[in-house]
């Protein structure tokens, strides 16, 4: 769920922030082709359909689970098959609108170009429809719950009462989309309102990459500030003193590392899930939902702990944000060749200008998009390659507890058996690959190959410390390449552009009304 927010984010807020998209648009008319009604139908037709499917599978499924249909585990699945196609549903809308019939100008135009306001209201059609694809299906969810409580009661599990439907689609809207969008519009609003300050102090510097080093910069402090953020965001409170907390205290203790605060969410144990905020000790915090705490067994929470744990003695946060920008960087050299060669094509294209112009504009749009797919494929390899290593070390831990060099058993059964816990009190098939973790069984049968390894070389450590070499050396390169082309960036001309920005002006001198090579 968090790719698809993350990609729903980035289209919007990349719509607007090509490097000539808005010289484009004065000269071509490009963003004047639809009226406000047409992206509107298309964001909110789509999915106001696809949900209406749900509702239609949701309440074939209902029937089926109240008579005892054989049939019932089928309509489940394909109820629950419809909800998790409804947010990509959304997206798919919401990008054909955004890129081709000017979404995003059309909220613009009626709500004026306020920090962040502008692309949220452009989000929020998916997000709408999002939570009110968690509402239709929470019906079955609830029936599931219930036909589970006779089994967690002979098991001796502790029972929670069903949250409201309202509860339960504010969790999940809390989970999935604020979690990501609160500190994201975050640095967008900051970078809008520090625009026109830099932009008039520095012109040179802004048309030269000065947006995009002003847009990290606020996004690494954001960043680090995000544990702030998430513990408003989801209502999460300190961990009540007793065993449970020192035994758990004692892990960061035997690992060295100071945490601010270990943390429970309550969300009445809809959630099994354990997280590591913070880069810095004043802000870092242990995060534990209540259905971890109070479903898992002493040793596999403890395991839980020590894999969190590992994320900072890895130093996984900052390095992790490091590989994302390099990848970033690199993804973005790679498709920069073929795009020049597509805009050269372009230029000497037999088109009239508006044509050209409005090509220029989709192939920036096109390039970005590729690039930060790119991107986000290989860092969804990176990034199961750190979970790996953070489960790495939550055995290494564990054995080291009884003093063993290597890797045992039991160690490796207690982290392993957290993992299937997870799974199974979430609901969720050890097979389903998750793209930032990998698939349960993966991780689980990783772990067991590493029985009787010497804790201390471990491959898994070699190719992460690997990975954080290149990317140190990636973004080294991309720095002094920026800076460099700070330095040398052409003067500003007289009305205010710079060099690069004035090359796409309309052409007065060409006798054909034709833009140059």
């Amino acid at each position: 769920m968090h790719l698809v927010v993350l990609i729903l984010i980035a289209v919007v807020l990349l719509e607007d922030r090509m490097p000539f998209t808005d010289l484009a648009v004065s000269q071509a008319g490009v963003g004047a082709h639809f009226s406000g009604w047409v992206p509107l139908v298309t964001v909110l037709i789509v999915p106001l359909v696809a949900l209406g499917l749900q509702w239609l599978a949701v309440r074939s499924a209902e029937r089926a689970m109240d008579q005892g249909d054989a049939s019932a585990a089928r309509a489940f699945a394909r109820a629950d098959s419809i909800m998790a196609a409804i947010p990509w549903i959304a997206l798919l809308a919401t990008a054909i609108a955004t890129l081709a019939l000017d979404w995003v100008p059309a909220v613009r135009r009626v709500v004026g170009d306020w920090p962040a306001v502008d692309e949220l209201l452009a989000m929020l059609p998916a997000f709408a429809a999002m939570a009110a694809s968690w509402r239709i299906h929470e019906p079955i969810e609830r029936r599931v719950r219930d036909a589970a409580l006779i089994r967690d009661l002979d098991a001796g599990v502790p029972i929670s009462t069903w949250r409201s439907p309202t509860r339960f689609v504010l969790g999940r809207v809390r989970t999935n989309i604020l979690l990501l969008l609160a500190p994201l519009l975050t640095v967008v609003a900051l970078t809008e309102l520090a625009e026109p300050l830099v932009r008039s102090a520095w012109p040179e510097f802004w048309t030269a990459g000065g947006r995009e080093l002003v847009t990290l910069s606020v996004a690494a402090v954001v960043y680090l500030l995000s544990p702030l953020i998430a513990r408003l965001v989801l209502q999460l409170e300190s961990l009540p003193d007793g065993e449970l907390r020192r035994d758990l205290q004692a892990v960061c203790d035997a690992c060295g590392v100071r945490v601010r605060d270990i943390l429970l969410w309550r969300t009445d144990q809809g959630m099994v899930n354990g997280a590591v905020m913070g880069l810095v000790a004043p802000l870092r915090y242990v995060m534990l939902t209540d259905g971890l705490v109070e479903l898992l067994p002493r040793d596999e929470l403890r395991a839980v702990m020590a894999h969190e744990i590992g994320h900072v003695r890895r130093h996984h946060l900052p390095w992790m944000l490091l590989m994302l920008v390099a990848l970033l960087g690199l993804a973005s050299f790679a498709v920069e060749w073929p795009a020049v060669t597509i805009d050269e094509s372009i230029r000497h294209a037999s088109w009239d200008l508006e044509e050209k112009l409005e090509a220029m504009v989709w192939l920036e749009r096109g390039a970005a998009i590729l690039a930060a797919t790119i991107a986000l494929l290989l860092f969804g390899w990176v990034s199961r390659r750190i979970e790996r290593q953070a489960d790495t070390f939550a055995v290494q831990y564990l054995s080291g507890t009884t003093d063993s060099p290597a890797i045992t058993p039991d160690a490796v059964v207690a982290m392993s058996g957290a993992l299937g816990s997870v799974a199974r009190f979430a609901g969720v098939s050890r097979e389903r690959i998750s793209w930032r973790h990998g698939s349960i069984r993966w991780r689980q049968a990783y772990l067991e190959r590493i029985v009787g390894a010497p804790a201390n070389r471990l491959p898994i450590d070699r190719l992460v410390g690997r990975l954080k070499a290149l990317a140190l050396a990636i973004v080294l390169l991309f720095g002094i390449a920026f800076a460099m082309e700070v330095m040398n960036s052409p003067t500003a001309t007289p009305d205010g552009e710079s060099g690069a920005d004035a090359r796409y002006d309309a052409p007065s001198s060409v006798g054909d009304g034709k833009p140059g090579p």
